[in-house]
């Protein structure tokens, strides 16, 4: 890079707000219009661009054809004084109050040539979030089975086997991008028995909130075939993972992951058995809405829950809801992605994949936005990366509009940054400023 980088400071804004306005007499076209005119004689032809911002302040632009360089797509292949407009580069000339925030973005930005410029670094790295998965580890997770690959010469599989490796999987892979915790529902003591020892949670989590949690979890995983039993108590074990979440230090996003089969029972209030297990739950949309107020989005993951209303017998789970109903409004109500309902590995993978795209997503923002968006510099771990509008290479990285306010990033270079230490955007200047 050509130019020396400076640490951002309070400034910052200041330093890289707008400056550029209105020279010349006539009022111009109203906010958010452009003209442009063009005048020939023997010797020379022009073209002029006034651009018009609020209060009729405007800036204007002009060129002598036979003195640029050639058709321009950004502003760096422009001489000193130019802005690249409408694929021609042409002379900028500045003065008077800046343009205000209501100026419409296309027009000031091609007025940034104007602005006043210092070099400035934005760090781009986000803190590294923090999830407690909440996983149903009940009698029907290992008795109910399902054709998971729609093979009938293949055999079924319990709704554990579909969930395990998938779950494995996604915490392994993100073990340097996320913080990861374990509750079981119910805990590993949980009893097969039509009384409250059906019902327990654990007092603490089965893996605590910390980095490099990955083997722990794969290691409790493994601890829980040998006891898939008990009921569906997930209103305790929501609250033990908002409680566990509340009490870690603030600053990354934190997130809950309920991963089941089936609808909440285990009401801690009620008055008999049956009201315990054959009963809906619906104190659990309460601790979800909870755990949201305190930005604590739970997201749901169906694993093959049931799709029909469920029989009025007594079979430990509630009865005349539809599974994958109550599920999808739990979701809602913990402000979580729309429930996804998974029968299979790829959907496993895909609902996986939606919640890696939450909790780290491929678009950073720009605050403040670049004055000089054609000047912008990003690197990941010391490794510029290209700046690819169409993403055509999935190394680079583009704005979302012409506001220049977000950046998002290809798909590998997203993939680079998951596990990055380090991303910054250094703001550099045009030539002469």
């Amino acid at each position: 890079m050509s130019i020396a980088r400076t640490a951002p400071s309070p400034l910052a804004p200041a330093l890289l707000a707008l400056a550029c306005a209105c020279t010349g007499g006539d009022d111009g076209p109203s906010v958010g219009e452009s003209t442009a005119s063009t005048t020939s004689s023997a010797s020379a032809s022009s073209t002029s661009l006034t651009l018009t911002g609020a209060d009729t302040e405007t800036a204007t632009t002009s060129v002598d054809p036979s003195e640029t360089s050639g058709p321009c797509l950004t502003e760096r292949e422009c001489g000193i004084d130019q802005i690249c407009v409408d694929g021609v580069c042409v002379d900028v000339f500045c003065g008077g109050p800046p343009f205000d925030d209501l100026t419409p973005a296309p027009l000031r930005a091609r007025a940034l040539r104007c602005a006043s410029c210092d070099p400035a670094v934005l760090n781009l790295l986000y803190y590294v979030p923090e999830v407690v998965f909440v996983v149903a580890k009940s009698g029907s997770m290992g008795a109910e089975t399902l054709d998971h690959e729609g093979d009938p010469d293949t055999p079924p599989v319990s709704r554990w086997s579909l969930l395990k490796p998938a779950l494995t999987a996604f915490v392994e892979g993100h073990e340097a991008s996320l913080r990861g915790g374990l509750v079981f529902q119910p805990g590993l003591d949980a009893q097969p028995y039509y009384d409250v020892s059906a019902c327990p949670v654990a007092a603490t989590p089965e893996v605590i909130v910390a980095p490099g949690s990955a083997a722990e979890i794969v290691a409790a995983l493994q601890l829980a075939p040998a006891n898939l039993a008990g009921a569906t108590p997930t209103r305790a074990a929501l609250e033990l993972a908002v409680d566990h979440l509340s009490g870690t230090p603030e600053g990354p996003a934190k997130a809950i992951v309920l991963l089941t089969d089936a609808a909440a029972n285990c009401d801690p209030d009620a008055a008999d058995e049956a009201a315990r297990f054959e009963v809906y739950d619906d104190g659990v949309l309460e601790v979800a809405a909870a755990a949201l107020a305190q930005g604590i989005p739970v997201h749901v993951i169906g694993v093959a829950a049931p799709t029909g209303v469920t029989p009025a017998i007594v079979d430990g789970a509630p009865d005349g809801v539809v599974t994958a109903a109550t599920l999808a409004s739990l979701a809602a109500a913990g402000g979580g992605l729309p429930f996804v309902n998974a029968t299979t590995p790829d959907a496993l993978d895909l609902a996986f994949a939606a919640i890696a795209e939450a909790l780290l997503p491929c678009h950073r923002e720009l605050d403040p936005p670049p004055a000089h968006p054609d000047y912008v510099e990003i690197q990941v771990d010391g490794v510029d990366l290209v700046r690819s509008d169409e993403c055509a290479d999935p190394t680079g990285w583009h704005y979302t509009d012409d506001t220049f306010t977000r950046v998002e990033f290809c798909a590998d270079a997203c993939a680079v940054l998951r596990l990055a230490d380090d991303a910054v955007a250094h703001y550099e200047c045009p030539p002469g400023l």
